[in-house]
């Protein structure tokens, strides 16, 4: 044998052997091309539990990227965190981040993350079985009066139930968990709730809804229910990376699909981010929130969603959104 032949003949058995070694190495391992890195900011919800998810079981890894999960006290350090480019991706409340666009933060909407839930609550045994009952009354509304749930219930209130709640009864902001400690010793009559705390107050019996602000908007507009939540990105990591966004929006709808379908994985979830251990209580949530999680899209979402942000504008008033910029939703960006 020359020794051409048997160098040929070794050649081949190496290549062989290290096919065989790369093949048994885990996938990770086997790729050459780093993953791309996502700061992706985002307040304790559980509107980002698929974002979690998708960490803890390598859903985004397997698309080639590592999302750095960056959780903060409230949306306003989220909305700094944009604004001073601390991160890459981030979920915040879509009216708010509409509003950064408008002031000249760049970034854009790309995802909603969650519909609206926003349930008006009254003690249980109130009596009180509709919202006009509200009028003269205190009312106790999460967040402050720049947030969408405020103007959506204003708006509501003005346009269905015929008062203006700034006017005609006492708005009183606040925590969620506060304004249910007010409900229940009757310093407010009635409070607009989210989610874990309505979840809690329903479960618990100690608060009844009489009306939830989004089915009610959608009962005037060919019943298309707004969005709560987004997911923004800047514009400078959209275009350095459109693929890594992509997969970004892949893993989120694997990881939403996922968690739809499994009801026992929500118990560890709420135990673990929320410390949420009542049976009934994460039983509720899953059953009120997974619903609000959508797989799409589409133009027809962003013309719903400005139709929503212009109702409130001109039913609740200027103030809350001065203006919608032109290119401050995008519709490039596909889950893969």
């Amino acid at each position: 044998m020359t020794w051409l032949k048997l160098l040929g003949r070794m050649a081949g058995v190496l290549t062989a052997c290290a096919a065989v070694l790369f093949a048994a190495l885990p996938a990770s391992a086997q790729s050459t091309q780093p993953r791309v890195k996502v700061r992706f900011v985002s307040s304790l919800s559980s509107s980002t539990f698929p974002v979690s998810y998708a960490i803890e079981n390598g859903i985004f890894a397997k698309r080639g990227i590592d999302v750095e999960l960056i959780q903060l006290a409230d949306f306003q350090a989220v909305y700094t965190a944009l604004r001073t480019s601390a991160a890459d991706i981030g979920s915040g409340g879509l009216a708010s981040l509409i509003n950064l666009r408008g002031n000249g933060v760049p970034v854009k909407v790309i995802w909603g993350t969650s519909l609206m839930l926003n349930d008006i609550l009254v003690k249980s045994g109130s009596g009180i079985k509709d919202p006009k009952e509200l009028r003269g009354k205190d009312i106790g509304v999460f967040g402050g009066a720049s947030g969408t749930t405020a103007n959506m219930a204003i708006a509501i209130l003005a346009d269905q139930f015929g008062f203006d709640p700034r006017k005609e009864a006492r708005i009183r902001y606040g925590a969620p968990t506060l304004l249910a400690n007010m409900l229940a010793q009757g310093e407010i009559a009635a409070f607009i709730s989210n989610d874990p705390t309505t979840a809690v107050e329903l479960a618990t019996g100690r608060a009844v809804s009489i009306g939830e602000l989004s089915e009610l908007y959608a009962k005037q507009h060919n019943g298309y229910r707004p969005y709560a939540g987004a997911l923004a990105v800047s514009d400078q990591f959209g275009r350095q990376h459109p693929e890594a966004v992509n997969a970004f929006l892949g893993g989120w709808n694997e990881a939403v699909n996922v968690l739809q379908g499994a009801p026992a994985l929500w118990q560890p979830l709420l135990n673990k981010q929320m410390k949420i251990d009542d049976p009934k209580v994460a039983d509720l949530l899953m059953k009120r929130f997974t619903p609000l999680w959508t797989s799409t899209w589409t133009k027809t979402n962003v013309d719903g969603e400005i139709e929503a942000l212009k109702y409130m504008n001109k039913v609740a008033g200027k103030g809350f959104l001065e203006r919608i910029a032109d290119d401050a939703f995008a519709l490039n960006f596909s889950p893969k």
